[in-house]
């Protein structure tokens, strides 16, 4: 007997902004689907997260506190 699963979809309306995140089961990462400019790449998306928050990981490249330059 197959398991069936509930999965989320996204489906944008490319002619809005429109951005859909999946937080990962460990609470620890998230799956971010966007076509906001502020998005775009990681620059922009590191300057628009929260203040204080810290990055350890972006995709499977671990980040030392050293390589991150402060403001």
């Amino acid at each position: 007997m197959e398991k069936k699963r509930e999965r989320s979809i996204p489906i944008f309306n490319i002619d809005e902004g429109t951005t859909f995140i999946t937080i990962l089961h460990d609470g620890a990462g998230f799956h971010l689907f966007s076509n906001e400019e502020k998005y775009s790449n990681l620059d922009n998306l590191i300057s628009n997260l929260p203040k204080g928050t810290v990055i350890t990981q972006l995709n499977d490249t671990l980040i030392k506190r050293d390589d991150i330059e402060e403001e």
